[in-house]
């Protein structure tokens, strides 16, 4: 992303503008795809996050350290978990 911080929300309303002022053709296509790739990264975001979570959780379940622990985690060990789901998700991806 540039720097600013721009909703699919927002791409989406200018694919409203423009199509309705008939101002060009390209601009709602650009928009629309813009609006559809911010998505699926926060999507993707999300997800990682959510299974990062559960990683963690059956991992110290596992060790007998307790339920609930992601809170716990420092910001390095989060990422390092991200991490991994990112590479295991990446890798379920060329096998798909």
């Amino acid at each position: 992303m540039s720097d600013i911080d721009i909703t699919p929300e927002e791409y989406r309303t200018a694919v409203k503008v423009i199509k309705a002022h008939r101002q060009c053709d390209w601009g709602p296509v650009f928009f629309e795809d813009k609006a559809e790739t911010i998505e699926r990264e926060q999507a993707a975001k999300k997800r990682v996050d959510e299974l990062a979570q559960v990683f963690c959780r059956a991992e110290e379940e596992a060790a007998n350290y307790g339920v609930g622990m992601w809170d716990s985690q420092s910001g390095i060990a989060r990422e390092g978990y991200r991490a991994g789901i990112r590479a295991v998700l990446a890798k379920l991806e060329e096998t798909s």
